[in-house]
């Protein structure tokens, strides 16, 4: 059904570097303002000009993260982006344009594991439960999606600058082994919430890492 997601991420995107680097350019703030009244009806709340494709961004994820991307279509994301049919797609062209760009901003917006933020690791997960739940799915059913590829190397750099000032080797397979880790623990989290103590097994990997940088 969306086997072409990963050829489309980027035509449907732009850089995704771009992405990563300013998750607003993505959401941004939806301001709605009335258009007129509605033949014999109420008015009709729409974005804003020139905010049409924040809006259906931010609707096709939160269609995403509530419902799942099977419920992402043209009509729903413009019904709840308050925008017409032909404006989705007009920007993002087909149902598989659309939905490469979800999975692309829901990756995004889940690089809850950066090393440098002080928030407990538990509250860094919960942020984007409805994200996670999106990224993992897509991992299980489309293999090799470029925008999950993409934050993955973003995410194994960040890795492994983490274990160099730690003073630990940042090899390929030692920054592949914190990665694994660290995502056993999102998916802990994520399948039996406060039951797992995630937040004192990333101190004993924080510990571990520690330990390691000591022993080089």
């Amino acid at each position: 059904m969306v086997g072409c997601w990963a050829r489309r991420t980027r035509s449907a995107l732009g850089s995704r570097r771009d992405c990563c680097r300013s998750p607003t350019v993505w959401l941004g703030s939806v301001v709605t303002s009335g258009s007129g009244a509605a033949w014999g009806g109420s008015r009709r709340s729409h974005p804003a000009y020139g905010e049409g494709v924040a809006a259906i961004r931010a609707a096709a994820l939160a269609i995403a993260t509530e419902r799942g991307l099977h419920a992402v279509t043209l009509r729903a994301v413009a019904e709840r982006a308050g925008v017409s049919h032909g404006l989705v797609r007009h920007h993002f062209g087909t149902r598989d344009g659309l939905i490469s760009a979800t999975v692309a901003e829901a990756a995004s917006r889940t690089m809850y594991l950066e090393i440098n933020d002080e928030a407990p690791l538990s509250s860094r997960i919960d942020r984007t439960l409805g994200e996670l739940r999106v990224q993992y799915s897509t991992m299980l059913s489309e293999p090799g999606t470029e925008a999950i590829d993409d934050v993955y190397a973003q995410y194994r750099a960040e890795v492994g600058q983490w274990l160099d000032r730690h003073g630990a080797a940042a090899d390929e397979d030692t920054v592949l082994l914190v990665v694994a880790a660290l995502d056993g623990l999102a998916l802990q989290r994520l399948s039996r919430g406060d039951e797992v103590d995630v937040d004192g097994a990333f101190a004993a990997l924080s510990r571990l890492i520690r330990q390691l940088g000591r022993n080089d």
